[in-house]
Parts: C-alpha cells; sequence; structure tokens
C-alpha cells in the first residue's frame, strides 16, 4: 500500500518536463532570514588566521570529473571523509573532514568542521574561498552564495581561486536556494519566502514554508510551514498546490521527487504522471544533471541508485551521512 499521496495536480501548472538539476537544500539549515542587511559573517578570512582555522579538508589529488565520469559525493557517518563514487560500489577518498557539501558547476563546495570556513574542490585540491558559513549554494552560471555562521547575513561569493572576495547582499536567512529565477531565501521564524535579483533586490513572493529548492527551469518548490503541502512557483502564475504531506524534497531531471512523512517513502512527481511511490524509506535523496537519483537508506547504512523503473534500486555504497551530486 501507498501510505503517502501527495495530491495529483493541484492547480499547479509545470513548463513541461523538468529540466533541472538537484540542490541540496537540508545541508546547513541554520536560524534567520532575509529582509534587512545584517552584519557580514562570511567575510574573507584573515589572512593571518592559524593553520589550525584553516583546512580540515585534505588535499586531494583526483578531479571530480575526470577520475570516474560520476559527479557523486558522499560522506562517511562520522563526517571524517568526502569520497567521490567511482562505478559500481567503487569509492575514492578526495578530502578531510566536512560539515556538510555541495556540488555545482564551479566544483565541490565544503564547509569544514569547527571553523565552518567555505573550501573549493575543482580537481587538485581544496582551496579556501571563504571564512564561516552556514550554508552555500551554487546557480548553474557560477555563482555561489552563503549564508553567515551567524545567521544574520546572506553573502555573494565574487572572487576566484583562492582570493576570498565576498559581498553582503542581505540580512539574515534560515535557508536559501538558487537558480534560473533568482536567488530565494526562507526568514527565520516567519518563514516567509523572498526572492533576490540584483536588479530588483529583494521581494516577498510567499508566505511561511519550511523548506525550498529551485529547478534550472526556473520553478520554485516549498514545503509548508505545517508540513502538509508541497506548492509550486512560477513567475507566471504565483503558486499552486501539487502535493500533500512531505518531509523533504528534491528536483532535478528525473522529476521532483518527495521523502513521506512517518514511512520515509520516495515519491516522484511529474506534470504527465502525477505523483507515483519509486522507494521504500531513505533519509535523504539527491538527483544529477543526468536524471539518475541516489538515496541514502533510512538506516544510513547504504548508498542506493534507481534505477529508472518501477521501485527498483541498486545499492552502489556503504553507511553515509549525506550526497552531494552534479
Amino acid at each position: 500500500m501507498i501510505d503517502y499521496a501527495p495530491n495529483k495536480c493541484m492547480g499547479g501548472k509545470r513548463k513541461g518536463e523538468m529540466n533541472l538539476r538537484s540542490k541540496l537544500h537540508r545541508v546547513l539549515i541554520t536560524t534567520s532570514a532575509l529582509m534587512v542587511i545584517g552584519s557580514v559573517a562570511a567575510t574573507p578570512a584573515d589572512a593571518a588566521s592559524s593553520a589550525a582555522a584553516r583546512p580540515t579538508i585534505a588535499p586531494a589529488t583526483a578531479s571530480p570529473e575526470t577520475t570516474s565520469g560520476y559527479r557523486l559525493f558522499g560522506l562517511t557517518p562520522t563526517g571524517s571523509s568526502v569520497n567521490q563514487w567511482q562505478g559500481n560500489q567503487s569509492w575514492t577518498g578526495v578530502g578531510g573532514a566536512s560539515l556538510s557539501i555541495v556540488d555545482g558547476p564551479v566544483g565541490l563546495i565544503s564547509i569544514a568542521p569547527t571553523s565552518q570556513n567555505v573550501f573549493l574542490y575543482t580537481g587538485n585540491s581544496w582551496t579556501q574561498i571563504g571564512g564561516a558559513a552556514s550554508q552555500v549554494v551554487e546557480d548553474a552560471y557560477g555563482g555561489v552564495y552563503s549564508i553567515s555562521a551567524s545567521g544574520q547575513s546572506v553573502n555573494q561569493y565574487t572572487g576566484s581561486g583562492a582570493t576570498q572576495n565576498w559581498i553582503q547582499i542581505g540580512g539574515a536567512s534560515a535557508e536559501l536556494a538558487d537558480g534560473p529565477s533568482g536567488l530565494f531565501s526562507i526568514a527565520p521564524g516567519s518563514g516567509n519566502v523572498f526572492r533576490y535579483t540584483s536588479s530588483t533586490g529583494w521581494t516577498q513572493i510567499g508566505s511561511a514554508a519550511s523548506q525550498i529548492i529551485e529547478d534550472n527551469a526556473g520553478d520554485v518548490y516549498s514545503i509548508s510551514a505545517s508540513g502538509q503541502s508541497v506548492n509550486q512557483w512560477t513567475q507566471e502564475e504565483g503558486w499552486s498546490q501539487v502535493g500533500g504531506a512531505s518531509s523533504s524534497i528534491v528536483a532535478g531531471s528525473a522529476g521532483l521527487i518527495s521523502i513521506a512523512p512517518g514511512s520515509n517513502n520516495v515519491f516522484r512527481y511529474t506534470s504527465s504522471g502525477g505523483w507515483t511511490q519509486i522507494g521504500g524509506a531513505a533519509s535523504q535523496v539527491v538527483e544529477d544533471n543526468d536524471g539518475h537519483v541516489y538515496s541514502i537508506s533510512a538506516s544510513g547504512l547504504s548508498v542506493n541508485e534507481w534505477t529508472g523503473s518501477g521501485q527498483s534500486w541498486t545499492q552502489i555504497g556503504g553507511a553515509a551521512s549525506q550526497l552531494a551530486a552534479f
């Protein structure tokens, strides 16, 4: 029996099949909101900072794009190392300890334990690109944005390589999502949703939400503050409900995917097919740009890949605490 049945197309309209990428957004959620400019805590790191405050990410020698052809990374259960999938059940370590990881066109980005400094891996080594942050997101155009460790400011990366240049573009935020329609933020407390573009600044576009994601087509999805509905936003039509209760959502080329509350079963939504259960209990799901879907089991003891058919999954790895794909 399917114990989770999101409402089918309740006034929601998608712009065709989604051609999108995964955005982890559960990663690194803090407390804050995006209405006024606050103090910048994710400013460039002090050049005189001690070695102990810098890399807890170990230097890597393998390129995420050329080592295996796969852009799937995972954290060990304790967060002690970053590993890259090589195919089958083979994984190779590419970095040391991390609080969280996110992958995108700029490269693999990690937030280091203790210092919360931001590091970038582009193939040959890890480079610190910023100071303390609680969340980092990348967009399809190479933009990188962060929430400061204090949660009181949103910042944009304007540097390159080891240049740690950041500018503050917003105040407090609890969570960010980024894509073609702009940068989106959930305000702490109220959960109100704000949109930022360089031409218009910040504008409120919605009310209480607990999670927000954006796809590469520019459509935005949220889970209501109550967790009882999944909603879609488009610039043309505003908000409409497309699903029922959810504990987390992710969007990619395979469609909008939701983890059901309680059972943790995995459901997939497409505009043509509505909602369909595609898997059993999972703690996290990610998608890459090629439409592959990966999950960590609810127990955390295995990493699995969806075969694309029914509820069939193949185990590709052991225990993990977090995945990042591009």
